[in-house]
């Protein structure tokens, strides 16, 4: 039986996911692991429920740890951009995944993984409308955004009901991600999805 599960839902007596596993029958799992390092998880704004303080990249592990223990699967959702994001944080979370998809290859059914499609209502989405916010919130983790290009860009997404999702994408790299390109993110999905066929674990877009 598939399910999806927050990684801090693992963190809990161990009989319950005793009782999920052996007495539900649930042997599949999805986890947004979205991004593979805390810079991303924090600009990503992925915070545990409850408890602010917990490390959700040490919790992302450890509920990968009990799902193997239970012999279980786990579909991974992967999210490969972000406000800000820089050649070098791309790097370091290409690296975090290999490093766990090969210490547990045979644990990923899947690894559905993609762009950010900022839809509308979301913050992300935000950032494309509101450059002063989207310049605020990247100098908080000292970040950098194209204040200009989200400025020519703005009236687009505040004045349109249908978007072109392809468009969309571009645009937030263009005006959020100033420090990478269109390439950068292409070879970045390649590399996830040659480490998955190295492996023989399914690819999905669909994040």
């Amino acid at each position: 039986m598939f399910g999806y599960a927050r990684a801090e839902g693992f963190d809990t007596q161990p009989e319950k996911i005793d009782v999920i596993v052996d007495v539900l029958g649930f042997d599949h799992f999805f986890i947004g692991f979205d991004g593979l390092s805390k810079i991303s998880l924090e600009v990503m704004n992925k915070q545990p429920v409850g408890n602010k303080s917990y490390d959700l990249m040490k919790l992302n592990i450890e509920a990968l740890q009990k799902v193997v223990k239970k012999g279980c699967l786990i579909t991974a959702g992967l999210v490969v951009t972000h406000l800000g994001i820089t050649p070098e944080i791309l790097e370091d979370n290409y690296r975090n995944l290999e490093e766990i998809v090969s210490r547990y290859p045979s644990t990923f059914a899947a690894l559905d993984f993609g762009p950010l499609c900022p839809i509308p209502g979301s913050q992300s989405f935000r950032y494309l409308i509101d450059p002063r916010f989207a310049k605020a919130r990247a100098e908080k983790f000292s970040l950098s955004v194209d204040v200009s290009y989200l400025e020519s860009v703005k009236h687009k997404y505040l004045d349109q009901d249908l978007l072109d999702m392809d468009e969309l994408v571009a645009d937030f790299i263009h005006g959020c991600c100033p420090k990478i390109t269109t390439k950068h993110v292409d070879d970045h999905l390649e590399r996830i999805r040659t480490l998955a066929n190295k492996y023989s674990i399914v690819v999905g877009g669909g994040v």
